[in-house]
Order: C-alpha cells, then structure tokens, then sequence
C-alpha cells in the first residue's frame, strides 16, 4: 500500500488505512497531540514529533510499502516515456534529450566523472568558489563527496503552488539553465522550450529506493514517521499546501532508474499556472 498524498480526502482515508483506525480516532488523536505540542504561536514542533511518534507506534500499523513522488520537468513533445532517471544516465545514454543536446553541440564523456565538451571543446570547469561553477562540478561529479546525480521529486501534490523552484523548472530544468548560462548558448533552453511541455509525473515509488532530503540514511520505519507526521500536521491544519516551504523533498537512490509499473499519472501545467 501507499499514502495517497494527493489530497486532504486521500491522506485522510490513507492514514486511517495504515494505522487502522477510524476517522473520529484519528482526528480525536490529533487535537490531543496539537494540544500537547502548543499549538498555533507556541508550537513545539520537537513535542509533536515525539507525541506523533508514539500515537504510531501504538497503532496496529500497516507499513507503506510504496511512497508517492511527484517529479516536475520539461520533457520533449518527441519524448512519450513515463519513466525517469539520474542525471548521468540521462546525459551518458541515448535519449531524446541527450539527442537534443547533442544537436546543439553539447556531448559529454565519462571518465570517472562526466565531462562535457561544447562544439568539439571541453567545457573548462576550474574549482573556484563561482556558484554557478560549482553547481555544474556538483552534478557531473567534479567534486568528490557532493556529486548530485540525483532523480528528485517531492512527497505531496500542489509543491508547484508555493515553490519559486518548481515553478522555474516551468522554463527548462535548472541544470540546462545554468550550462547554457555558462557556455552562453542562451538558445539551448529556447529551443528546449518550444519544443516540449511542462509536466507533473506522479509515481509510487517503493520507499527503501527513496531517500529524504536533509536525513541521511535513515531506514524505512523512521521515513514512515516522518512521513506520518507531515501528514498529520496537513490534517490539522486542513491543506496539503505547505504556505512557507516546499514541503517534504525526496530524492531516488543514484543507481535506481524509474520502472514503468511505478507510474501512476502524468499531468501538463500550463504555463498560466506557473
């Protein structure tokens, strides 16, 4: 099973399934531990997580096995694929956008990390504090320690809403924005994006191939809490928008590659939405 992060209806009906209680035990549980944890301007957020926990682990819980991740990009109107991959994968092998890329004169090779060459000429990525230079280092793994291949997504529906970077994926990925910046071929994202769509990919991921953003590792049973528990502050508070933050920010394993039986929908957002 899964928690149906789409709306409050079906995180509702999903944690009462997972924990096996009705609906007036869990809201009855949560007015208890929003009151324990001060609730409104007072709100101890250490105190809700520990109240949360234990209201978990005193349930006869069904564990989720799958995870709900919605992944926003651009994708070519050429390109009819559902699944996804890292960052590597996607720049190493035959695909629509490295053939995109490619077409422009941007190719890449791998040579224990992935170097990029631009008309026939690498692309000089020196080490030096530019933040620019640092975040192309980061993903092609330049720097060691801080490789950022990764597949990235978040927990619940509606991130775009009030997220300033989901909304600026709307004009291209951030790793294409910021090569074309920096090898001054602004015609990279105006090409990319006319011709593609801005989409929503919403699959259900099983949770031990995900990780948390900002939680190291941390097993299964701990992202079911934290999980839980950002679900139980949605409840409360009746909306799935998160008014300050992106919310929840998951990640897929650097060798995981999305499989087709994850997928569960794709939806477009126009670009007055964003």
């Amino acid at each position: 099973m899964f928690i149906d992060t789409t709306s409050i209806r079906t995180i509702e009906r999903s944690v009462c399934d997972c924990l096996n209680v009705s609906k007036s035990e869990l809201y009855s549980q949560l007015d208890t531990i929003n009151l324990l944890a001060g609730k409104d301007e007072n709100f101890d957020s250490v105190r809700f997580n520990s109240e949360s926990k234990t209201f978990i682990d005193s349930c006869k819980t069904i564990e989720p096995v799958d995870l709900m991740f919605y992944h926003f990009g651009r994708r070519l109107n050429s390109d009819k694929s559902v699944s996804g991959c890292n960052l590597k994968e996607l720049l190493l092998t035959e695909n629509s956008f490295s053939g995109f890329l490619k077409k422009h004169g941007v190719t890449f090779l791998c040579n224990e990390r992935i170097i990029p060459f631009y008309k026939g000429s690498e692309i000089d990525l020196p080490d030096q504090s530019d933040r620019m230079v640092t975040y192309l280092r980061n993903r092609l793994g330049y720097n060691i320690g801080y490789e950022d291949y990764y597949f990235n997504g978040f927990a619940f529906n509606n991130t775009w809403q009030n997220s300033s970077y989901v909304r600026s994926l709307g004009e291209g990925s951030e790793f294409l924005r910021k090569l074309a910046e920096y090898i001054k071929a602004d015609e990279l994202v105006e090409d990319y994006r006319a011709n593609s769509r801005y989409y929503c990919f919403i699959y259900a991921i099983p949770m031990k191939y995900v990780i948390f953003d900002g939680c190291g590792e941390i097993s299964d049973m701990d992202k079911r809490h934290i999980l839980l528990n950002e679900c139980f502050e949605k409840l409360i508070k009746q909306e799935i928008e998160n008014r300050n933050s992106e919310g929840l920010r998951l990640r897929l394993k650097e060798n995981v590659t999305i499989d087709k039986s994850w997928f569960i929908e794709r939806r477009e957002i126009k670009e007055s939405l964003y």
